[in-house]
């Protein structure tokens, strides 16, 4: 047997790649302000909010895959 299924390196990728975008939020904001452009801003913190409450989410999902062995469940 594989040490990961398919499936849940497919999840552990969209994990990886959901964390490191709402991190490069924190540059953008950075840079939309430097830019004084508060609608960049606002929809940035927006993004990066949506973001975060999905991260959390999938993270959920993830580690309640991990618990019960790393099935996808019903």
């Amino acid at each position: 047997a594989k040490p990961l299924s398919d499936l849940m390196y497919d999840w552990l990728t969209v994990l990886q790649n959901k964390a490191e975008g709402v991190a490069a939020y924190e540059k953008f904001l950075k840079d939309a302000e430097a830019a004084g452009s508060a609608e960049c801003v606002a929809m940035f913190r927006k993004l990066q909010e949506r973001d975060t409450a999905l991260l959390q989410e999938v993270k959920d999902h993830v580690f309640g895959m991990i618990a019960k062995g790393g099935k996808a469940g019903s």
